[in-house]
């Protein structure tokens, strides 16, 4: 392996930019299925900072304006928030199918799934 950080970097994101759209196109077809929702998460939460740390590698910047800092901030945590209840909403998801799987057809309605769903991108 080179020890470029570059090319460390760029290996560590590459999963990141293959397989969640892989898994975009392959999981969501059911409003229960919580997973789209969760890889569109990680693309979007690991894009929140390494898309401006390969620019400032590649560029030989070392430097953050405290505007960028504050936006990169802002997005990070709203994600990584975004990313917890979405989790809340998937155990959740689970307890019932679990506990009480007679029942969960009728409590894991596709309305709610879906009410759920916004619900962890709204929060």
């Amino acid at each position: 392996m080179n020890g470029d950080p570059d090319m460390v970097l760029a290996d560590d994101y590459r999963p990141v930019r293959q397989w969640n759209p892989a898994e975009l196109s392959q999981v969501g077809q059911e409003p229960e299925d919580q997973s789209s929702n969760l890889a569109f998460l990680e693309i979007w939460f690991t894009s929140s900072t390494t898309t401006k740390l390969f620019v400032m590698l590649s560029s030989g910047q070392n430097t953050l304006s405290q505007s960028s800092c504050f936006a990169q901030n802002y997005f990070y945590f709203a994600l990584g928030c975004t990313g917890f209840v979405l989790l809340a909403v998937m155990s959740f998801d689970r307890y019932v199918a679990i506990c009480h799987p007679l029942l969960y057809v009728a409590i894991m309605k596709p309305q709610l799934c879906v009410h759920l769903g916004v619900a962890a991108w709204v929060s």
